[in-house]
């Protein structure tokens, strides 16, 4: 009896599963989802290095970073996640994560040298440098994500 029920669990899921279509990125979506990629990559590697770029480019640009965090919220909002700004946590924190392990394959001296360069330039940037790399980075990796249909 308890592995029917199981089976009628797991059929149930399934189902659902193909039910639900994957998620699709509208363009602003996707250049928000670009800009917190950005962001987290310079907090990793701020910390890493131990220099003050991601401090300086938050105080600068507190703003633009708002408004991309609503850009993904609505976007989680959009394709039914009751728990918006709780998967935007999430997503950060695996990012963040994903990134430091990545960092750590090599030494902090050889990452932080080779950083360096990107570490004072993002530390700098304005919001509208901000917007312009974010949609940079959105075309360059546009072809990765899910697009909506028109």
């Amino acid at each position: 009896m308890r592995r029917a029920a199981v089976s009628v669990a797991f059929l149930f899921l399934v189902s659902a599963a193909k039910a639900a279509p994957p998620a699709c990125y509208r363009p602003a979506e996707i250049e928000a989802d670009q800009a917190i990629r950005f962001q987290t990559e310079l907090m990793v590697t701020s910390e890493v290095c131990k220099v003050s770029s991601y401090v300086d480019f938050t105080r600068r640009n507190r703003e633009a970073i708002i408004a991309y965090q609503h850009a993904l919220i609505d976007h989680y909002r959009r394709i039914g996640d009751r728990h918006a700004e709780a998967t935007l946590d999430s997503y950060m924190t695996r990012l963040a994560n994903e990134l430091a392990l990545s960092d750590g394959q090599q030494p902090a001296v050889t990452l932080c040298s080779g950083a360096s360069g990107w570490l004072a330039a993002a530390g700098a940037l304005g919001s509208a440098d901000f917007h312009r790399i974010a949609a940079s980075r959105a075309a360059d990796h546009n072809d990765s994500y899910r697009h909506c249909p028109d």
